[in-house]
């Protein structure tokens, strides 16, 4: 088999891909007769090395019910056998990768099996929980069902059968020691929890009125309950007598499963914590991306009787599923110091960064790159921020940055450049090569992320913000002055036909989206808020409302399409976004980008995400240019196309994506449909759009778009006048200027 090495490292990471409370889930503390080996102290380094399991692929994917427990692996598929419909249940060693058919669900059961709801394990039997429904009432109606609670060997031979009635919504199964069955439902507007006594009656049901999570089956050979809290939950241990909340602890996410007999984990994104309920403490023991896992594919954990770690992975593409287990064991750690690393910092890595490392990790031998996040779930963002910024100014062992903030989207562009003129980034330029050089990039791109000449560091994707009328109203003319589009509106009769979504902070957002540029000068601390440009963008406003009502589900494309709007604003990450006015105007109407007002250029603006660059400190640049290149060159992969997203700053996937415009149709959006691709003069004009674009959005200081919104605000209320406004901003932001010199 192929081995993939990883060593443990000690970072924090935002969650987001969080299943359900897979509490019982294949971590073997509830019930296998072998010894267990204990979680490693937190002080510690751990090296592992990833085995794949051989799995059925085919059958797996295929799978209605798929569920870690114990040693093994169970899943349901459905089959036919002498003209009848069965669902056959089987089990994986997950050691050994030895598959064992258990049950077909249609022997020995009265009446009809519609499905498997749960599987869990007490030593060495198995617990299976079915949903069978119930005859059809006297109304005519079919009832809730019961459930079947079956009891087995790992042979598949019936050592006791119980049911309980039915309900709609189903949360869950646990087993103790003593072989009691915990069952949760819900029950009006509670929860209830049956519990079935091992002469399989029910001997208590505990009601609880908070909206329960999973049933977990702890380490120690007891079950507990979970209450969701948001993002967290509160385990409350479970008797037969009832909840015991005196001894109840949180978690802080909403994934849970047991290690051994005191431990947890969670699991935050590609992070796994242990979490021991007795200190109330948590570490965080391995990351996924480091044994060249997905964290957004993780499926289920688990921890085997010989110490292994069980990681299956899930992934869905095609209309199907797809499974892949795999087992990580331990290793020396002269044998994982034989790789060569090279760390990335994120503050938040995405989904498609860790695709894209992983592909490299398994593509080549000599180096391994490894992810350091600095966010976690538990973090405040302006907390998790404020650690990034840090460890890029002060942390040495860092040899590249990757920039994704979804809470604060606007100042990636920003941040990247100001840690550039710190002079923290190494010029891209002199790493390229004959393989891939500046020639393969667009060049308006790589315009825009220069810091004095030198190329700091590249976006992994792009869109376009402009604006777009019909020709035959606006005539042909790209890149309009200011006074150009306060002639155009002088032409159009009734209020508001401009842009019919518009209030007075959408057209002043509008008229300012490029402005900034000619009030501000950064370089020199210098602005002019007091001129008469800024005074006509003030009153540009005053033809608009306050607040306008829309209309439920009513677009922006619709309002252009019916002529309602004479401009509009396009965000494009995509040409499907072009496609949509296209599709709206009618084949004859032809459009034209005159973009925001500007005194230069054609008055669009790029926005730039997920920005990648390598330090000066780098062990390794060209191996670190190696793996950014990845980025741009056209992927052979279908899940690396569909999760690069935006324009690429490779010239070869941009030209194919042109190309693509003109041969595939764009999907519908809701009633908007798209019959035909573009034709090629429509592509050719937004592609010349595109390559001529280098201004940024987010060039500007945000503190400054922040002090002009505050106080415009006065103004649109009727509060300040407009000179007073313009005073006001002047004084605010050449103080602002001066303090940041």
């Amino acid at each position: 088999m192929e081995y993939k090495k990883w060593k443990r490292t000690t970072n924090r990471k935002k969650g987001f891909f969080l299943l359900a409370l897979m509490a019982v889930v294949a971590l073997t503390a509830c019930g296998s007769s072998k010894e267990r080996k204990m979680a490693p102290d937190s002080g510690m380094h751990h090296f592992r090395e990833v085995e794949e399991v051989n799995l059925p692929e085919e059958e797996i994917a295929k799978a209605d019910f798929v569920k870690m427990q114990g040693e093994f692996l169970f899943y349901t598929i459905e089959e036919e056998e002498a003209g009848k419909q069965k669902t056959g249940l089987y089990m994986v060693s997950m050691p050994d990768g030895e598959k064992t058919r258990l049950l077909d669900t249609m022997e020995g059961m009265e009446g009809e099996i519609q499905f498997l709801q749960d599987v869990c394990m007490n030593g060495e039997e198995v617990y299976l929980c079915f949903n069978r429904p119930d005859s059809v009432g006297e109304d005519g109606t079919e009832g809730t069902g019961v459930l079947c609670i079956r009891r087995m060997d790992l042979s598949g031979s019936i050592k006791g059968e119980s049911t309980v009635p039915g309900s709609d919504i189903y949360y869950g199964m646990a087993v103790d020691r003593d072989g009691i069955v915990y069952i949760g439902q819900k029950r009006g507007n509670s929860v209830c929890i049956s519990v079935i006594g091992s002469d399989g009656n029910i001997q208590n049901e505990i009601m609880v009125q908070e909206d329960a999570g999973k049933l977990i089956q702890l380490g120690d050979g007891s079950c507990a309950t979970a209450i969701g809290q948001g993002t967290s939950y509160t385990v409350i241990p479970i008797t037969p007598e009832g909840m015991q909340k005196e001894h109840a602890w949180t978690l802080p996410s909403e994934i849970v499963s047991v290690w051994t007999e005191d431990t947890l984990c969670y699991q935050n994104q590609s992070d796994l914590y242990l979490y021991h309920p007795a200190e109330k403490t948590t570490e965080k023991y391995m990351n996924f991306t480091e044994s060249g896992i997905s964290g957004a594919r993780v499926y289920q954990t688990g921890l085997l009787s010989d110490g292994s770690i069980a990681v299956l992975e899930r992934d869905y593409r095609d209309g199907e599923f797809s499974y892949v287990l795999h087992l990580l064991k331990e290793i020396t750690e002269e044998k994982a110091e034989e790789e060569k690393v090279i760390i990335i910092a994120c503050l938040d890595a995405t989904r498609m960064l860790e695709e894209r490392v992983n592909a490299y990790n398994q593509s080549q031998k000599d180096y391994k790159i490894r992810i350091q996040n600095y966010s976690s779930d538990e973090m405040d963002p302006e907390d998790s921020r404020s650690n990034f910024t840090l460890a890029l100014n002060t942390d040495s062992g860092i040899d590249m940055v990757f920039l994704y903030d979804d809470n604060n989207w606007w100042s990636e562009y920003e941040t990247m450049k100001e840690y550039a003129q710190k002079g923290n980034f190494q010029n891209l330029y002199d790493l390229m090569d004959t393989d891939f050089g500046k020639n393969d990039l667009l060049p308006n791109i790589c315009k825009a992320c220069e810091v004095n000449g030198e190329l700091a560091f590249l976006p992994v994707g792009f869109s376009v913000r402009t604006v777009i009328g019909r020709t035959a109203e606006t005539g042909e003319k790209e890149g309009w002055s200011f006074e150009e589009l306060c002639a155009f509106a002088d032409t159009l009769k009734g209020e508001g036909q401009l842009c019919s979504e518009w209030d007075k902070q959408k057209a002043f957002d509008f008229a300012m989206r490029l402005a900034y540029g000619a009030l501000v000068d950064v370089e020199n601390h210098t602005c002019s808020f007091d001129s008469e440009r800024f005074a006509g963008i003030l009153h540009f406003t005053d033809a608009f409302p306050e607040e306008v009502q829309q209309t439920d589900g009513e677009s922006s494309y619709r309002q252009f399409g019916e002529k309602r709007s004479a401009l509009s604003e396009l965000y494009m990450a995509e040409f499907g976004n072009l496609a949509l006015y296209v599709a709206v105007s009618g084949a004859d109407e032809k459009l034209n980008f005159i973009g925001y007002p500007s005194e230069t250029g054609n008055g669009a603006q790029l926005l730039m995400r997920n920005l990648i660059g390598i330090t000066n400190n780098c062990r390794d640049k060209r191996a670190a240019w190696d793996f950014i290149k990845t980025f741009y060159i056209e992927p052979d992969d279908y899940s690396m196309e569909y999760l690069d997203r935006g324009f690429s700053a490779g010239r070869a996937k941009f030209d194919a994506l042109c190309e693509k415009a003109q041969k595939e149709k764009a999907d519908n959006y809701f009633d908007i449909r798209v019959e035909e691709p573009l034709d090629r003069e429509t592509v050719e004009k937004a592609k010349n759009m595109i390559l001529n674009t280098d201004t940024v959005y987010g060039n500007i200081p945000t503190r400054i778009t922040e002090i002009v919104e505050e106080e415009t605000m006065r103004y649109f209320s009727g509060e300040k006048q407009a000179e007073e406004t313009m005073q006001i901003i002047q004084n605010r932001v050449q103080t602002y200027l001066e303090e940041t010199r």
